[in-house]
Parts: structure tokens; C-alpha cells; sequence
């Protein structure tokens, strides 16, 4: 760092639910992160929108921050539902979304911003990869089946 410049720490912690987010921010945490009910990576994790407000209702009283995480790749399919559930996480007062599909970034009207960490942790290079990887998908799942199983080496019947 140059200068007086001065970098604050945030102390995060994972929540496997809201009463673990409640009890983390209770021992200092400044920010807790969620799985939302859908699209997160860990399925066991998920918490219904009610426990997520409970948690940001606890949370904002302390100022500190709730972070849900919509963190699996989407299927085209799922683009709407994945929206439509950002925001209703930020109808409940989630101060940010953890991602990890690009598709969040084309997402229009979003009500808030995605978490400036999302788009430090991956470099460019992983956000062209996953476009690369959805169009992939989309070519794949219009091919005739036998001829997709050619292109993954498995035997066409």
C-alpha cells in the first residue's frame, strides 16, 4: 500500500443456516455468507427465504452483512428462476450475491450489485471459459443424441 492508505478487513464467516449466522455474528463476524434455497453447491445447504431474512434481520441490527450464495452453473433453462430468486433475496435484504456463473453479469435489473469479491476471485480468463462452456452446452443439448455421444467417445447405438 502507498501512502496513508489504509485497507479494512472484513471477518467472514460461512453460515450452514441462519441460527450459525446469527451465532457468528454474535461472536464478531462482520459478514456471514448463505445458501440460498436453489442453484447453491452445497444441496444440504440450503435455506428457505424466511431463515435468509431472519439472518439479515439479526445481522443489519449489528451492522454486519449477509452474502447469499448462487453459486452452481446455470442451465439456459434456469436463467429466470436464477433471477427471480436473486431478487427476492434482495427484497429480504441480502447485502450481496456470491456467484459463480457469468450469467449473473448479463443479468439486467438486477437491485443490487454482485458482491465486488465474486469478480476479484475469478480472473477474465474464467468468466470467457464459462461463456465458451454455456455455448458448448447449448450446442450440445440441440445435437442428435448419437451424434453426442461420438463427440464423448461413448459407443452410439
Amino acid at each position: 500500500m502507498t501512502g496513508n492508505a489504509t485497507r479494512s478487513i472484513e471477518l467472514l464467516s460461512p453460515a450452514r443456516n441462519a441460527e450459525t449466522g446469527i451465532e457468528a455474528i454474535r461472536h464478531g463476524a462482520d459478514a456471514v455468507y448463505i445458501g440460498a434455497p436453489k442453484f447453491g453447491a452445497r444441496e444440504a445447504a440450503a435455506n428457505s427465504i424466511e431463515d435468509i431474512k431472519r439472518l439479515t434481520d439479526y445481522a443489519h441490527v449489528f451492522n454486519a452483512k449477509v452474502y447469499a450464495t448462487l453459486n452452481t452453473i446455470l442451465y439456459d433453462s434456469e436463467l429466470q428462476e436464477a433471477r427471480e430468486m436473486a431478487c427476492r433475496l434482495f427484497d429480504v435484504g441480502v447485502d450481496a450475491l456470491l456467484v459463480q456463473d457469468a450469467a449473473f453479469l448479463e443479468m439486467r435489473n438486477l437491485p443490487r450489485r454482485l458482491n465486488d469479491f465474486t469478480k476479484r476471485a475469478f480472473p477474465l480468463r474464467f468468466w470467457q471459459e464459462s461463456f465458451r462452456l454455456r455455448r458448448l452446452m447449448k450446442f450440445i443439448s440441440n445435437v442428435p443424441k448419437c451424434v453426442s455421444k461420438l463427440l464423448f467417445t461413448e459407443p452410439c447405438v
